[in-house]
């Protein structure tokens, strides 16, 4: 086949494409390419008229320039339009009007004057028009304000693809093309696939319709104003079954100081499917709302989240508003290299915002927080029965705040290499860290520590130390914990703070039995501290391999140790265990408030070590050696050489020094 030939359009003779004199199907078929070749632009020519390519309108006074271009006229013509420039007419005294600019059904650039009003309307476009720009045109002035409203005769019609470049976006990653893409934008049909091919700037916030699908697979950079810079749909619509990619960041970095400051906001989606490949560098990367109805059942695939402020806010909005049956898959959320403005702000990698109703029953997938040194992986508040499922922690402060508010919450730790903290304050909502998922059977109460604040008042005489102002002290200068971390040297002590026992520079624990594949967990009921663990074999000799959940330490002559927790696991794997020392510590530099402990074990017939709490005159303690392991010990300094504290089931007492 060497040609084709097509009919024109009805009632067209002379519908020619590339010159204006030649017939439709004279010598322009002489190959096919039907993917966005010479069939492509003449079947879709073929279904309508508008503007091509070009044509973009500029205003200097009351001076309009239509750029050149391209367009296809009504009567199936394909013309090049010379840049032309018109003049329109001088503004009322009185009351503002709008003028159009458009290109008559011959190809001529052409003005229609407005009607003067206290509250003009813009005038229809003439039969065959092609429209170019509306100009608001005050009382009084010399110059008019230019709306673009160029009428684009999309390339892939037929297709339904908005493609932004066949709307004069130059998608090169510089030129301004946040006109182009917005005309792009208000030509969509419902169910059109708005195409961003590849990076393209844009200084203005693009509002785009509910009923359009985005597919953006080159990136937005955003160089405006603090506002948002992409808006889906509103508080009064639904952005109902659709698919929806977005990727975008701003070009630079605010102070985060303005909550305006939005990658992307989308109103009451609904069974859609929603990828955020990009959408860094601003204030709120996502902001997702439901307003007067509801944000749900949508399947969320999150990509980069980075250098925000919050990555992923979450609202419920007004008495109506919801947002619940949501699963939201992956997301890096990361922060580093923060500004010294920035670093006054905590970080949040999801955050929620509810008025009214809650945020519910939504699951989180495998998110990966990265929020540094004043971030957090999520904060919850007013959201009932959602779930955080295996999230990585790394090099972030704190996991997450759960409100008291805020019921039957779930979050799964999976790894973590910054020993989180976390802030549960309701006791319906529950952590698990993944490491514990294999000992959920680990309930059997071994020991308890009882009310330590009471205590201390009850036992405080019985100390061989320094007691001053409910202060009690050790004199001795050497503390292992400090000499592997080349600190200084201090006494140890104890007091009471804001009704919690303080302990700074020593360790709390007790002495258990223990045997191969025991597992046993400690929860502590205050600050979060560092828990220890000291093996010993059957001759009381101390044993530095075989427990897995700890990291080895110089503690002590070689002990088991994690940092800071509130909730700690550990399995005994070694078979020549038999009993260990297990307590809470603190060193000096971060003195901990605590006001008891307990000790949790899988082997319910381990017999519980406390016994009933009494005062007791104070008794004689057998020298302390690693063969004599008492039932419980403070130790104020190394365990097995120098002076420490013991409770005996009824008191604490001195430890003398051995002979």
């Amino acid at each position: 086949m060497d040609k084709y030939t097509i009919a024109p359009p009805a009632g067209s003779s002379n519908n020619s494409v590339g010159a204006e004199d030649r017939p439709w199907h004279e010598g322009h078929f002489d190959s096919v390419k039907l993917n966005g070749g010479d069939l492509g632009e003449y079947l879709a020519e073929s279904t309508g008229y508008g503007i091509v390519s070009g044509c973009e309108p500029t205003i200097s006074g009351l001076t309009v320039t239509v750029g050149a271009g391209v367009v296809h006229l009504a009567d199936g013509t394909r013309k090049e339009i010379a840049s032309t420039n018109i003049t329109l007419d001088a503004a009322d005294s009185t009351n503002p009007r709008i003028d159009l600019v458009y290109i008559d059904s011959t190809g001529t650039v052409a003005k229609v004057t407005g009607t003067a009003a206290a509250s003009p309307s813009a005038p229809s476009v003439p039969a065959n028009g092609i429209s170019v720009a509306q100009v608001s045109v005050a009382a009084g002035a010399t110059a008019g304000t230019l709306t673009d409203i160029r009428d684009m005769l999309a390339r892939f019609y037929n297709a339904s693809i908005i493609n932004v470049m066949d709307f004069g976006a130059a998608c090169d990653g510089v030129t301004d093309d946040t006109i182009a893409i917005q005309t792009a934008i208000n030509s969509g049909k419902d169910g059109d696939v708005l195409l961003v091919p590849h990076d393209a700037v844009i200084s203005d916030t693009l509002n785009i319709p509910a009923k359009l699908n985005i597919n953006m697979v080159g990136q937005l950079i955003f160089d405006g104003n603090i506002k948002p810079a992409i808006v889906i749909g509103n508080d009064s619509t639904k952005v109902r079954s659709k698919e929806i990619t977005i990727n975008l960041s701003r070009k630079n970095m605010t102070d985060w100081s303005d909550d305006d400051d939005i990658g992307v906001v989308i109103y009451n989606a609904w069974a859609s499917n929603i990828t955020i490949k990009n959408a860094s560098r601003f204030n709120i990367g996502c902001k997702f709302i439901g307003k007067n109805d509801g944000w749900t059942h949508n399947h969320v695939v999150l990509l980069m989240l980075a250098q925000n402020r919050i990555d992923l806010y979450l609202a419920a909005k007004n008495s109506t508003g919801y947002l619940t049956e949501n699963i939201f898959i992956g997301g890096d959320f990361v922060n580093f290299n923060h500004s010294v403005v920035q670093s006054q702000y905590n970080t949040y990698g999801i955050y929620s915002d509810v008025d009214n109703q809650v945020i519910s029953n939504n699951v989180f997938i495998k998110p990966c927080f990265q929020k540094g040194t004043t971030g957090y992986g999520f904060s919850f508040t007013h959201c009932e029965a959602n779930l955080i499922l295996h999230a990585r922690y790394e090099n972030t402060a704190n996991g997450g705040t759960i409100s008291a508010d805020s019921t039957y919450n779930t979050v799964v730790v999976g790894y973590d290499n910054s020993n989180v903290d976390f802030s549960i304050n309701n006791i319906n909502n529950t952590l698990i860290r993944s490491k514990q998922l294999p000992f959920n059977d680990c309930k059997a109460l071994v020991f308890d520590s009882g009310d330590l604040v009471g205590e201390f008042f009850n036992y405080k005489t019985n100390f061989n130390s320094v007691i001053n102002n409910d202060v009690l002290q050790h004199t001795n200068s050497s503390l292992p914990f400090l000499s592997s971390f080349d600190i200084y040297t201090y006494s140890s002590y104890l007091s009471i703070e804001n009704d919690m026992l303080k302990i700074t520079g020593c360790a709390l624990g007790t002495s258990i039995t223990a045997r191969k594949d025991d597992v046993f967990r400690i929860v502590i009921d205050g600050d979060s501290a560092l828990v220890l663990v000291v093996a010993f074999d059957a001759d009381g000799n101390q044993i530095t391999t075989g427990i897995v959940g700890l990291s080895s330490s110089s503690y002590y002559g070689g002990s088991f140790a994690v940092g800071y927790t509130n909730d700690c696991i550990f399995r005994i794997e070694n078979a020549n265990i038999k009993k260990i020392w297990c307590g809470v510590a603190a060193f000096l530099d971060s003195a901990r408030h605590i006001t008891k402990y307990a000790i949790y074990c899988n082997r319910p017939e381990i017999a519980m070590v406390e016994k009933a709490h009494k005062v007791k005159e104070a008794e004689v303690i057998p020298t302390y050696t690693p063969k004599n392991v008492p039932e419980v010990v403070y130790v104020a300094s190394n365990i097995t050489t120098t002076l420490g504290w013991i409770y005996d089931g009824y008191m604490w007492k001195v430890i003398p020094m051995p002979s």
